[in-house]
């Protein structure tokens, strides 16, 4: 399918669900449940960066438009889009570290950049989930809307007309390198207080 756009380029792509549940719950993680083997691990992983970085990459005008829950992989999708629009009942997040995984489709480089570093460790960190309107105060979806307003909200995206969040200068200055460093062990302080290693080695991994 991501040929086919690459190569057709349309006026823009929406990605939506038709569950009711939501957008994308995450993985099935009976799929990797009792894997042994790190190299079958890496080349699944691998190919799923692929399309995620080819969806990324597209040449057009790309909008996720969520509803329910949008977590895991879910997330990964959304954050590959260039923009994001939130119907009320949204939540978002990235639970993998309640499993003792952590974001694997490049969620955390893009949620980085996107969102202030620290509030962005504190979900993955925590696996804590947030509503659509904390989500827009946090720069991670672009608008939020009700269903019946849906089209409009996908057209003024797909023709430009929608303020697109924007990091801001404090973003820039966060993901310094000296500045991460220094957020990396302020996390892992935090982190600690709230999971210690000794029964949650994850979030510290």
């Amino acid at each position: 399918m991501l040929g086919e756009l690459e190569s057709t380029r349309p006026a823009g792509l929406v990605i939506r669900s038709a569950k009711t549940s939501g957008f994308i719950a995450g993985a099935d993680v009976n799929e990797f449940r009792g894997a042994t083997d790190s190299s079958v691990v890496e080349t699944a992983i691998g190919r799923a960066h692929a399309v995620i970085d080819r969806l990324e990459a597209l040449r057009v005008p790309t909008v996720a438009v969520i509803h329910g829950f949008c977590l895991g992989g879910g997330l990964e999708v959304a954050l590959a889009c260039q923009m994001r629009i939130a119907i009320d009942e949204a939540r978002f997040g990235f639970p993998e570290v309640m499993l003792g995984l952590h974001p694997g489709l490049g969620g955390t480089v893009r949620f980085t950049r996107l969102v202030n570093p620290m509030q962005a460790m504190t979900l993955m960190l925590t696996g804590k989930t947030i509503d659509a309107r904390k989500a827009k105060s946090l720069g991670l979806v672009d608008a939020v809307t009700q269903e019946r307003h849906v089209r409009n909200a996908v057209k003024d995206a797909v023709f430009g007309r929608l303020k697109r969040a924007a990091p801001g200068l404090l973003n820039t200055i966060m993901n310094w390198g000296p500045a991460r460093r220094f957020l990396a062990s302020r996390m892992r302080v935090e982190a600690g207080k709230a999971a210690p290693e000794e029964h949650y080695p994850a979030p510290m991994r």
